[in-house]
């Protein structure tokens, strides 16, 4: 029995230490969603849309206010932020917000405006520009999150400069309005990466539970499990908890990025 309790001490410890020297703290504002919708599939970074109005009408009943990147002001502000641009964010999480009054950065990637993804496990279809275009006009913010949704750390400069440039002026011609930000795919990048975006033209560029400085800006991870609660802990508490498993359902994604490589999607878009 004594072993037992110690080999569950040692291992609730070992993550505890793990979170001190590897998981950076910060206090942070910014929320990372995705795909909001119903339904089994295997993905754990979807929320469903029960559990979405949940999180919602937390926030809005603790004073908290829900904005896009550029409007964040206060405290009580949170930058609400949904990656990839699924449809789900147009026929779940919008009607949701606006029943709020609340605001939204979505982050979409242009080779996949109104198709099925082919670049994620899960076949799910992404926003169009007619949805996108009418959303832009009620107050949502749009920004880009690559060209093709690859590991960016793998490119060569030339294909490097075209994810980050090609998508920022597509999304511009399309909405007529300035893209300011880009959010990593799989939330991974390196030096290079930062470069690029930085020369493209982006004022500030995020990533998820771990970064720094204004191109790595982390955000708080919201997926499958998530409730009110842990939310809650996550931005009031910076809990240690919360922010081990976050990086644990952020590792994950590594799964997607060894499967294309052996398994490429011929997707690149050519000017």
């Amino acid at each position: 029995m004594f072993e037992y309790l110690g080999l569950v001490g040692a291992y609730i410890g070992g993550w505890y230490i793990f979170w001190h020297l590897k998981i950076k703290r910060f206090n942070n504002r910014t929320l990372a969603f995705h795909d909001i919708s119903n339904g089994f599939d295997l993905s754990i970074t979807k929320t469903s849309t029960q559990r979405f109005e949940a999180i919602i009408e937390y926030m809005a009943e603790n004073d908290f206010y829900g904005k896009d990147i550029s409007s964040c002001q206060t405290d009580n502000d949170l930058a609400l932020t949904f990656d990839d641009g699924w449809e789900s964010f147009y026929t779940n999480a919008f009607p949701i917000l606006q029943q709020y009054d609340f605001r939204a950065t979505v982050f979409i990637i242009t080779n996949y405006i109104g198709k099925f993804s082919r670049w994620d496990y899960q076949k799910k279809r992404h926003l169009d520009w007619l949805q996108i275009q009418q959303l832009a006009r009620q107050n949502i913010e749009f920004a880009s999150h690559s060209v093709n949704h690859v590991d960016l750390r793998g490119l060569d400069k030339k294909q490097l400069e075209f994810e980050v440039e090609y998508s920022k002026k597509t999304i511009e011609d399309k909405i007529g309005k300035r893209v300011k930000y880009f959010s990593y795919p799989f939330g991974r990048y390196n030096r290079d990466v930062i470069e690029a975006v930085r020369d493209a033209g982006y004022e500030k560029a995020f990533a998820l539970r771990n970064g720094g400085g204004d191109y790595a800006i982390p955000r708080i991870g919201v997926y499958l499990y998530d409730t009110p609660y842990s939310v809650n802990l996550k931005l009031m508490k910076n809990s240690w908890i919360e922010g081990c498993k976050d990086y644990v359902n952020n590792s994950l994604a590594s799964g997607t990025i060894i499967l294309r490589k052996f398994r490429p999607v011929n997707a690149m878009v050519k000017k």
